[in-house]
């Protein structure tokens, strides 16, 4: 998953996980492409915040919450 690797290298060039995200940064987070993210967003099917209106960012934590909401159990 290259973006994701993208995503781990920005993270250690700044010391620090970040907890808000951009557009670009949530598409290499998830591994989701950006047209699924502004559908999810536009469906209301995942959080979101704009702050002025017009950007779109997450926090992290709804990121994770989405990807892991529907677990398979294994038996």
């Amino acid at each position: 998953m290259k973006g994701r690797k993208k995503f781990e290298e920005l993270e250690d060039e700044l010391g620090t996980e970040k907890q808000i995200l951009t557009m670009a940064e949530a598409v290499m987070f998830t591994g989701l492409s950006r047209n699924t993210l502004y559908r999810l967003t536009h469906q209301k099917k995942i959080r979101h915040y704009k702050p002025g209106g017009k950007l779109i960012i997450f926090r992290r934590k709804d990121l994770e919450d989405f990807m892991f909401a529907n677990p398979i159990e294994v038996e």
